[in-house]
């Protein structure tokens, strides 16, 4: 029976020179909510690598940013460091990290993060990707391509030269947007370095000529917040929580990719899970999915080939009002407030708590942006402190949370975020989402920072606008998130074929399962 473990394969460390947080923070950051890690550690440099962790973190001058080696003393401590922290936090049954780092070589053959099932493996200072590949065949090792539909040969994957075993899956989703391919409307529009993106290095592309390569999403990390909530995650299938169930998961391709929320999708056929080669059959193909999302279904595509055959719309087939069942959804989100260059304040620090009468708190997922965020659910209460900080006036600064809720829609919820309280039925939650603000709260800062009285303004919206918010979604029935659907291919010609499923919430938010070839 297979659990599923969700973790982060491409967190950067050591890309600055000059880091603000150390590998024993970053690692504790990432066991607060992930199950697994796999480390990228950085072992280029350029100039413009500087206090921050990215150029695009400065708006100022930038140098030409052109990457190379990091001088051989440099890399032997750094990946020595990283290994050894490695190995410091690593416990089978509770959090599992494995030692790895990007390599890029010259540039030309697409980036790959190499992890290791090993606690103290080289770094290979190649050029190549048939090198590299020649190195790793000595090693528990695998190289993950990422960021693959750049243009090939200046960052992009050239699918001609790839290992199958020692790639076995590739990053479909990052930081950087989908690589998924321009038929599915996967683009990679967030690094105007290395952009656009170009179909030759797409994912698409690589099923497409024959390739038996899976997906993952990752995030692509060079922050403090491994697993950072929208940049991507890796969902696997494994028997259990150790490394060598995790690694024969990753081999066999039991894994798939999600943008953010941390959708459960299970796909199988005749028993057969994602990733599996199974024989042909006379009979046409019928697959079974099982999916699980936090927030509604949008729509659930089945892809032949890389041809979209059939799509399953759910939105629509149920109203929150007249469905019956007695398992709700309930996103907490906070963050929203002055920015830092508006008001003169610390990091917000935010406390709460969800309480049900008369029904339970099943399960949390969290949906964290930055660290400092910690939960707990005792006693059928969940409570949550945490952290954001509005930096600048567009930059998202929301953590969150989504509940499963269980009991009738008689059910009353109680939330209090902050010291500010809504209390509803489950069946009123389901009308609409609330906003949880202080009016007293923001007139204070304004007169503290503005010598203004608020309360006297003509226009009383800056004191919504200068003040901290939270939100509290509506509350969503099962019938709108979690489905069973079966597929058949109705065009069966008994000839070989790819096939894999994608789904998306109305929220935005995809799940890419792996492929099941029918061979």
């Amino acid at each position: 029976m297979f659990q599923l473990y969700w973790g982060d394969t491409h967190d950067n460390t050591y890309q600055a020179p000059d880091p603000d947080f150390s590998m024993d923070e970053r690692l504790a950051a990432a066991a607060a909510h992930l199950d697994f890690y796999c480390g990228a550690y950085y072992p280029n440099t350029s100039p413009a690598f500087r206090k921050g962790g990215h150029p695009s973190e400065d708006t100022s001058r930038q140098p030409l940013n052109v990457e190379t080696w990091k001088l051989p003393a440099q890399i032997d401590a750094e990946w020595r460091e990283v290994k050894e922290a490695i190995r410091r936090c690593h416990r089978d049954g509770s959090f599992v990290a494995f030692p790895g780092f990007e390599w890029q070589g010259d540039g030309s053959w697409g980036d790959h993060n190499v992890f290791f099932n090993e606690d103290d493996p080289p770094l290979f200072r190649v050029e190549t990707l048939k090198d590299l590949y020649r190195e790793l065949r000595g090693h528990r090792a695998l190289a993950i391509p990422h960021h693959t539909a750049y243009i090939r040969g200046f960052r992009g994957k050239d699918w001609d030269i790839q290992d199958d075993t020692l790639s076995p899956f590739a990053e479909v989703y990052s930081v950087h947007g989908s690589s998924e391919g321009e038929s599915f409307g996967g683009a990679l529009r967030n690094n105007p370095f290395l952009g656009p993106e170009a179909s030759d290095g797409s994912y698409t592309a690589a099923v497409s000529s024959g390739r038996r390569v899976g997906v993952i999403g990752s995030t692509d990390n060079w922050g403090p917040m491994p697993g950072h909530y929208g940049w991507g995650l890796a969902g696997v299938w494994a028997e259990s929580l150790t490394r060598e169930s995790l690694w024969d998961a990753f081999v066999c391709r039991r894994v798939y990719g999600v943008s953010g929320d941390r959708i459960r999708l299970e796909v199988t056929l005749d028993g057969a899970p994602m990733g599996s080669v199974v024989p042909r059959a006379k009979k046409p193909p019928v697959f079974r999915v099982q999916a699980e999302a936090l927030d509604r279904i949008d729509y659930v595509d089945f892809v032949r080939d890389e041809s979209l055959i059939d799509r399953v719309s759910i939105v629509g087939e149920s109203e929150p009002g007249v469905d019956l069942s007695e398992e709700f959804l309930l996103r907490l989100e906070y963050g929203w407030g002055p920015a830092t260059n508006v008001l003169d304040l610390p990091p917000k620090r935010w406390a709460g708590t969800v309480r049900v009468e008369n029904g339970e708190i099943a399960r949390v997922e969290p949906c964290w942006i930055e660290p400092g965020q910690e939960y707990s659910l005792e006693a059928g209460t969940f409570s949550f402190t945490g952290t954001s900080s509005q930096e600048t006036v567009s930059q998202p600064a929301q953590n969150g949370y989504v509940l499963a809720l269980g009991g009738k829609k008689t059910a009353t919820v109680e939330v209090e975020i902050d010291g500010v309280r809504t209390r509803a039925t489950l069946a009123e939650m389901c009308r609409g989402g609330r906003v949880l603000w202080n009016r007293a709260g923001s007139a204070a800062l304004i007169a503290r920072d503005f010598e203004t009285d608020a309360e006297a303004l003509a226009r009383k919206d800056v004191l919504f606008g200068m003040a901290y918010k939270a939100k509290v979604h509506a509350a969503l029935p099962a019938a709108v998130y979690r489905k069973d659907i079966a597929f058949t291919d109705r065009l069966y010609d008994g000839k070989p074929h790819s096939y894999r499923i994608r789904l998306r919430q109305k929220n935005g938010h995809l799940a890419w399962s792996s492929p099941i070839w029918v061979e």
